[in-house]
């Protein structure tokens, strides 16, 4: 039995959907590393040792320093949800993991809102007020819109380039 041109450009695009939605299960489990890895990056930059452990919220981050200033701290605080940003804008610059970048986008204002990044807001409210808008419902609900627009954006973005660009046949 002969199989199509056709037939195999569909299965090809189909094994590559799969492929992606492998690698967002498995971003979704490592999520929470990068965030981690964002604050431990920044201690040891600012001559600290850093140690991640369980906690009884999640993971943390303990920074063992001899004085930071304000704005170390305010980098410290804010390196997670930085890496994690930078990470997914990284994604939704190509075009096969577009829709990983915007899921890693979402995710990120969703954790916004249910309060994952709570401690680290309040610790750089103290030092930096103008992080308190991002506490506010209301732009919480609009960075939340926002996040669903850039993953409907990004799939079609993923279904453009499928079908302009020649998959090879796997």
């Amino acid at each position: 039995m002969l199989i199509r041109d056709e037939d195999k450009r569909e299965l090809s695009v189909v094994f590559i959907i799969s492929v992606i939605c492998f690698v967002i299960f498995i971003v979704t489990h490592l999520y929470i590393n990068f965030h981690e890895f964002g604050h431990a990056t920044a201690c040891v930059l600012f001559g600290g040792n850093a140690t991640i452990e369980k906690s009884d919220y999640g993971w943390e981050t303990i920074c063992y320093s001899y004085g930071l200033s304000e704005t170390q701290t305010l980098i410290f605080l804010m390196a997670g949800i930085g890496v994690e940003i930078f990470l997914a804008f990284i994604l939704l610059l190509i075009p096969l993991t577009s829709p990983l970048g915007a899921f890693m986008v979402l995710n990120v204002v969703f954790n916004l809102i249910r309060g994952a990044y709570l401690y680290d807001l309040q610790q750089a409210m103290v030092i930096a007020p103008i992080v308190a808008p991002l506490l506010n419902p209301i732009i919480q609900l609009i960075l939340f819109i926002s996040g669903l627009l850039i993953l409907i954006l990004s799939l079609l973005y993923l279904w453009w380039f499928v079908k302009k660009v020649d998959i090879p046949y796997i």
